[in-house]
Parts: C-alpha cells; structure tokens; sequence
C-alpha cells in the first residue's frame, strides 16, 4: 500500500528512493514494483514513443502475475502511452473482480487517475466521485483514512486540472489563492499570488495552448490575463496585514494605486487602512479615502485590457447584489466565493460598497482628529447607500448610523469618553478601529482589531487601559 501510494503521489524524490529500494530486493513483487515506478505516468507523454526497452518491460508486466495495486499502477502507465482500451480493462478487471468496498474504490480511483492521464477531466471526475462514495459507505472506525484522505486530494487535482484547461492558469492560481486567504493561510496565499504575477510577467506575449494532461510541461507557460494580475496585485497586499507586513503591503500597492485600473479605488483603501493600523496616521488615512472616493466618483468607460475572459464570466460573476435578507430577515452582506471576481468594470455595486467603506472611513478619521461636525457629515454615507440603516434610523431604532453619530458626539464608541482618554496615540486609534467594527456589528473585523492591540501593546499600556 505504501509503494502504491508514492507511484499514486507521483513525489519525484520518494520515487526515485524507493525504486532503487526495491531494485535491489530478491523478491519478484518488489521487482515488479521497481519496474512500475520507472515507468510512472508522470514521465510519459500521452500517445507518445514507446522505446524498445520501455516495449519490453510494458509486455513482461503485461505476463506478469500482479496484485491488486499493481495490476492499478500498470493501467496508468498503458493510459500515458495511449492504450486506453487496456488501461480500462485493468481497472473494469479489480472493480469487478473484488468487491470489497476499499478495493472498489481504489479501482474507481485508478480509472479516474487513468481519464485524467487522457486529458478527459469529466470522466475522471465521474469516477472519482465514485471512489468516494464508495469509501464512504464504510464506517469511519473501519476506514482507510488515509487512502479517503487521498481520494479527496485527487478530486481537487482533478477539478484544478478542468479550471486550468476552462479558465487558464490566471484563473487557477487566482481561485487557489483566494481559498487560502478565505482560509487565514495567509503566508500561502501570498505565495501563490507571487507566483502568478511572476509568471504573468514571464509569459507576457505567449499563446495559450490545449494541455493534454495535469503533467504538461507547458502548463506554467501560459498567458494570465490582466484582470488576475490586477486583483492579486490588491489581494496579495491584503494578506500581509495580518501578517504585520505593513511596509511591504504599503509598498505593493504603489502601482495599483495610481495606474487606472478597476481595483485602483480598493487599492487607495487599503492604503488608508495601513495609514491607521500601522502608523495611526489619521490624516494621512483620510487623504486615502478620499482619493479613493474621487476613482470612485469618476465613472470611466471600462478598460477592454482588464475584461473577464468571454469563458469564465459565469463562472467569475459577482453576486447580484450587495446586501441580502436571511431567513430571518437578517442583513448579509456580500461575500465573494474565491472563484468570483468583483469590480468597478464587471460588479454593478462595487462602487457603492467600495464608497461606503471608505467614506465611513473617512469619517472615524474626522473623529479621530476631534473634527466632530465633519466625523458626522460624512456618515451619511450608511444612511444613502444602505436601506435597512435608513428605516432603522427614521423610526429611531438602534442603527449603524445612530450608534457612530451618537459616540461621535458624546466623545467615545463602544469605549467611553473616559475610558478611550486611557489610550493615547496608537493605542488609542487601533481601540477606535475596534470600536468602529464592533458599532456595526461588523464582529469578525472586530475581533481582529482588539486582538492586534492585545498583541502589539498589551506591555505598554497601564493595566487599567488593559482591562
């Protein structure tokens, strides 16, 4: 089980170790497993030459008596060198043959590996679903967790190898980082957002081509189109703030700050929410916001070079709108799935959710600098781009607007007027984004806020600031 693991995780370094290993054993099933993993799929073109030597071993284990595993191992090869027909006899031979349910699936999972070795990525995923479902109906005290585990690792390769071929590789990495930083796998999202706009910068000028297989050598050679590059460009230094990676976020979004792009407006945003966070710097935040909002005031026809590809635009389409009402009558904002795009050229409410954040902003920053009359003026921002908030504060009830305006008069948010005169400085201006979060009920960003002010000063301010 463990060697067909390796020939099944195709790791280059494991391969190699563990077919001289086997090269070296007396035993004919570890002979056999030697032969196997020289001949791994990954090294073989689809339909591709069969060298003499190659011919050979490919027809003495075609002779040869094989177990299970490596009866499964051999379909994939036959698959790499084009015998398809062969490779599915293999595979229909084990599933039929035994029909324990971990063997069943290995078969399904083997005939799925096979389909995709053959570039037919629907088929493989048919098959793989197969596998899992079929694990899956045995209980899991009795169940080969690791093998269910490997199962649902090659869905996933399956499933990027079928957007890789769809959507092209700008697509793949764009959605693979998105899942990470949805995931707080912030130090990998940045990763892979470096990695697409390094290659987006090496490939600039190439032709996209048909790939026949996940092991494609040409899969990194790819075009990525402009639109990737612009949101990952803003993502990427998005992930870096809760790394603390301020100067290096400040830093990236130079560009995307000032060339005309459709996420320069966010960009300038985010540059005010570093100017706060990292520096407390309140008026260097608000001349931000406010250049934010004056991209956002300007409506430019849309940039061709940043369109959607015609391929992907159901599949990267925004939610239709900005806010929604739950079950329970509940508010939910918008939240884009990692495979979504949403922005000034292609989302009809980017621009009103982008100008409410950052007039709000804006208006914490006013309050900030003790600007009162100005702190209130701007937050009717809430009231004129969000309905909900409007009834709410017609009728006199609890709302976003209310609760800012009422804390900006009386001096404090959800800190007091005394309690906020324990911070100064710094300090002061992170409790304050908190506070701002928590009013809106905004929890998670909240939480964030208090949690980077425990961390970065909880040493430095009296205990009475503290508790």
């Amino acid at each position: 089980l463990g060697t067909y693991r390796i020939f099944c995780d195709q790791d280059q370094h494991e391969l190699s170790d563990e077919a001289r290993r086997l090269a070296k054993s007396q035993d004919q099933a570890d002979q056999v497993w030697a032969a196997l993993l020289t001949l791994r799929p990954e090294q073989a073109s689809v339909a591709g030459p069969v060298d003499a030597t190659m011919a050979k071993t490919l027809a003495a284990l075609a002779a040869a008596t094989l177990d299970v595993r490596q009866v499964l191992a051999r379909a994939q090869i036959l698959a790499a060198h084009g015998r398809l027909a062969e490779a599915v006899a293999d595979c229909d031979l084990i599933g039929q043959r035994d029909p324990t349910p971990s063997v069943r699936a290995l078969a399904a999972d083997a005939l799925a590996r096979v389909y995709l070795i053959v570039g037919r990525p629907t088929d493989s995923a048919h098959w793989e679903e197969i596998a899992i479902s079929v694990l899956d109906q045995v209980p899991p005290e009795y169940r080969d967790a690791v093998t269910f585990e490997r199962l649902l690792a090659f869905k996933q390769r399956i499933a990027d190898f079928d957007d890789l071929r769809t959507h092209g590789l700008g697509f793949l990495l764009y959605r693979i980082a998105n899942q990470q930083r949805a995931l707080k796998q912030y130090d990998e999202a940045v990763t892979t957002y470096d990695r697409l706009l390094e290659l987006a910068a090496r490939n600039a000028g190439k032709h996209a081509v048909v790939l026949e297989s996940p092991s494609d050598p040409r899969r990194d050679d790819q075009p990525i189109e402009a639109v990737y590059v612009a949101a990952s460009s803003v993502y990427r230094a998005r992930c870096l703030f809760p790394l603390a990676r301020y100067a290096e976020a400040h830093k990236a979004l130079r560009e995307p700050s000032a060339a005309v792009n459709p996420y320069q407006a966010e960009a300038l945003r985010c540059l005010g929410d570093i100017a706060l966070e990292w520096k407390g710097d309140a008026a260097a935040a608000a001349a931000a916001y406010s250049r934010a909002l004056d991209v956002l005031a300007d409506e430019r026809p849309m940039d061709p070079r940043f369109a959607v590809p015609e391929r992907s635009r159901t599949r990267t389409d925004a939610p239709p709108a900005m806010r929604e009402h739950g079950d329970f009558g509940n508010i939910a904002w918008a939240r884009l799935d990692p495979d979504r795009i949403c922005n000034a050229d292609n989302c009809g409410w980017y621009r009103d959710f982008e100008r409410l954040q950052s007039q709000s902003k804006r208006a914490l920053c006013a309050f900030i600098s003790n600007r009162t009359t100005e702190a209130i003026a701007d937050l009717d921002v809430i009231t004129e781009l969000d309905p909900d908030d409007a009834k709410l504060t017609a009728r006199h009830m609890p709302s976003n607007y209310l609760r800012l305006r009422d804390g900006f008069t009386s001096g404090g948010l959800y800190a007091s007027d005394r309690e906020l005169a324990e911070f100064k400085g710094l300090p002061r201006v992170l409790l304050l984004i908190g506070d701002f979060a928590f009013e809106q009920e905004q929890w998670g960003e909240a939480d964030l806020a208090y949690e980077r002010l425990h961390r970065r000063f909880s040493e430095a301010i009296n205990e009475r600031a503290l508790g």
